[in-house]
């Protein structure tokens, strides 16, 4: 053992004792990692510079304590995504309503889907400008309460537009000739809307057959038509062929900055709606500019 070296020496000189015994050395400690060790009991790290250097045990009291916090936090977490989800599908909330509070001049679009409006309790409420109502779709289909919304818009002051859903592989001559059939030519009105939500087996035709529905409506109404659209047929039909177009965009559940389209008019930022006078879900939209530039978008009256 280490210590024992000059008693020893001195015994030799003195013949008292046998020659001491050399004491045994020891090899250096090889160089390992630095290693980390993880278990429910205890950590263990090794160094390089340094012996192993017994870990501290973890009580099993901690360690359920840490998992209970865990998992309290996550079941918490669920819990506040829940109640954001089942508000979102009430109407109560929606996650543009942020985003939208810069655009001041708002209103809405209603079909069928909505069945008998009370627009005089609409119109009452103050917060909407316009609303678009659609009126066809495809070469046959008329909406049934396009003229009760028709009329029911013009009586309470609103500014109202007509819009066709546009169905693909069919003739977009015979489609507009569908909606003409429908919508009357009146001062005031909103320009017609293209509302394209589908996508054509033939890119080029369903492009093609676009154009003929929107120069027919044009020739017609003497304004040039709205598309509506979201951003994936925005991208496959609109940009780069009808980019002198209005735009209305849809992108209900993420902030129009994001949706790549910046030329856009209108914005439908919200698909599930509550309003006074409409029983059932209902869009919201944002119009880019003022009120009286959306006056200005509306059919002037005959010379």
């Amino acid at each position: 053992p280490a210590g024992v070296g000059w008693p020893c020496a001195v015994s030799r000189w003195l013949s008292l004792s046998p020659p001491c015994p050399t004491p045994p050395t020891h090899p250096p400690p090889a160089a390992t990692n630095y290693l980390f060790r993880a278990s429910p009991t205890s950590f263990i790290m090794l160094s390089s510079h340094h012996k192993t250097i017994p870990g501290r045990s973890i009580p099993s009291s901690m360690t359920r304590k840490i998992f209970k916090r865990g998992l309290f936090s996550l079941l918490l977490l669920l819990l506040c995504l829940l109640i954001f989800i089942s508000l979102m599908y009430a109407g109560l909330i929606w996650p543009n309503n942020l985003f939208v509070s810069n655009y001041k001049v708002r209103g809405l679009d209603v079909s069928n889907h909505q069945k008998q409006i009370d627009w005089r309790s609409v119109a009452r409420t103050g917060e909407y400008s316009f609303v678009f109502i659609k009126a066809t779709e495809g070469i046959t289909y008329r909406d049934a309460y396009f003229q009760a919304n028709w009329r029911g818009t013009k009586t309470y002051g609103l500014l109202r537009g007509a819009y066709h859903f546009y169905t693909q592989d069919l003739s977009g001559t015979e489609q507009a000739n569908n909606f003409i059939s429908v919508v009357p030519q009146e001062p005031g009105m909103l320009p017609p809307v293209l509302d394209l939500e589908v996508i054509g087996n033939d890119r080029k035709a369903m492009i093609r057959e676009i154009k003929s529905f929107l120069d027919r409506l044009e020739q017609h109404y003497g304004m040039k038509p709205i598309i509506y659209t979201d951003s994936d047929r925005y991208i496959a039909y609109v940009k780069g062929n009808f980019d002198n177009y209005t735009i209305w965009i849809n992108s209900s559940l993420l902030p129009v900055q994001w949706s790549g389209v910046n030329t856009w008019a209108f914005w439908q930022y919200c698909s599930r709606g509550r309003v006074s006078g409409i029983t059932e879900f209902v869009d919201f939209n944002a119009f880019y500019g003022n009120r009286d530039e959306l006056n200005a978008m509306t059919k002037q009256p005959s010379a």
